[in-house]
């Protein structure tokens, strides 16, 4: 299942014609010049699209390491260029959606395509992967059920272009209504979830997910050992801790996955998790223990 490509049904292969189009002497919109491809990788959901030709040839990532209302998405190539990658701009996922003001992020490049700029893209224009910091407590019985937590497709459809702007000057990509790459998206997730050894029917039934009750103590000793090697040359890394914990609270397997590129962080937060962590196993809506993915973000950073 995992490792391969898929280009997406004809409901999303028609694309409009590969050129850039000035439409008000401000604005400049990127048409479409590929399909939409959808990667069924490993460890992530990636979905795929290029704007313009030539010089400004431009791509768009939307991706997913796990179940969320949020995806990340990362721009490289003409746009970039034009916009700058190093000063604040503004994106817009339009006609639905606010302008959100963004501070672009250092030394983010995606091969050929040099500087890049990234972020979130989701109902509520936020990432909802919890991070290793703040202590996790049990979850209120009464609070809204945390399910299977999945990309908007109503959202979706509200979005017809993506827009970057700065000191007046704007640039557009026409990427078309994102209802159906939203539920491919959610596809693909569930496909993965599945490989994980969770049911993904089981998990649309969860009340609570897996709660770490020790998480201060060990958050600490894994955001503690930061690699010298990568401290010394002042270099920064997310990383997804990904584990099972079953029905009786033990954590059955545990997985790294690198969301930024970490030559140097060859960490063992999967050894300090098997060594010291203690699990409440996640709930359905009836009470009953269940067996559940648990995720949570590392984030090492040099000042």
């Amino acid at each position: 299942m995992f490792g391969r490509s898929i280009w997406l049904g004809a409901a999303l292969l028609i694309a409009a014609p590969c050129t850039v189009l000035a439409t008000e002497p401000e604005t400049v919109e990127y048409a479409p010049s590929s399909h939409w491809h959808l990667d069924y990788a490993e460890a992530h959901c990636r979905i795929v699209r290029t704007f313009g030709e030539g010089d400004d040839r431009t791509v768009l990532f939307l991706q997913q390491y796990d179940p969320s209302e949020a995806a990340y998405w990362l721009v490289a190539g003409g746009l970039v260029d034009k916009l700058g990658s190093r000063q604040k701009y503004t994106v817009q996922f339009g006609p639905a959606s606010m302008f959100n003001k963004t501070k672009p992020r250092a030394n983010v490049t995606l091969g050929d395509f040099g500087d890049a700029l990234q972020g979130f893209l989701g109902h509520a224009m936020q990432d909802r992967t919890k991070d290793a910091g703040a202590d996790e407590k049990i979850e209120d019985s009464a609070r809204e059920p945390i399910g299977l937590p999945a990309l908007s497709s109503a959202y979706g459809e509200s979005i017809e272009w993506m827009e970057f702007s700065r000191r007046g000057k704007h640039y557009r990509l026409k990427t078309g209504e994102l209802g159906a790459v939203f539920d491919a998206m959610n596809t693909c997730m569930a496909s993965l979830v599945k490989s994980w050894g969770a049911d993904p029917s089981l998990m649309k039934s969860r009340a609570t997910e897996p709660v770490m009750t020790n998480f201060s103590q060990v958050s600490a000793k894994i955001r503690g050992a930061y690699p010298w090697k990568a401290q010394r040359n002042g270099e920064s890394a997310t990383l997804l801790v990904r584990a099972m914990v079953d029905s009786a609270g033990a954590m059955t397997s545990c997985h790294i996955t690198e969301m930024t590129e970490a030559i140097n962080f060859n960490v063992a937060a999967c050894d300090t998790l098997r060594q010291m962590a203690t699990f409440e196993p996640a709930r359905d809506t009836a009470g009953n223990a269940i067996a559940s993915y648990y995720t949570r973000k590392i984030y090492y950073v040099t000042y």
